[in-house]
């Protein structure tokens, strides 16, 4: 996601990832790490810790609504707007990730 300058590509990687989450908490297809093995390890640390963190928080729907959301109206947003709502999916995973450092550490 770092490497990518242009505000509408990090938005695609999360709004691919939602949509991965999304799959994973509802269960609905059992072949999914074998589909996607070659772009997604839902099995890495990474994706389970957020997956588990944002359960915690009980922001895992609001993910989820929230790129969906984005991903309909995207193109009649500004600039300024597309960072606006893209800096709110951002806080959503830096938040999961520093409960968890939290939890670790008790």
């Amino acid at each position: 996601i770092e490497k990518y300058r242009d505000p509408i590509n990090k938005i695609h990687i999360l709004d691919n990832i939602s949509k991965i989450i999304c799959e994973v908490v509802s269960a609905e297809n059992n072949n999914l790490k074998e589909q996607n093995i070659a772009i997604y390890d839902i099995n890495s640390d990474t994706l389970i810790s957020v997956l588990v963190a944002a359960i915690s928080f009980g922001e895992i729907q609001n993910l989820i609504s929230h790129s969906l959301h984005l991903h309909m109206y995207i193109d009649n947003l500004s600039t300024s707007e597309k960072i606006d709502k893209l800096s709110y999916i951002f806080t959503i995973f830096h938040s999961a990730i520093m409960y968890l450092c939290d939890v670790k550490n008790i």
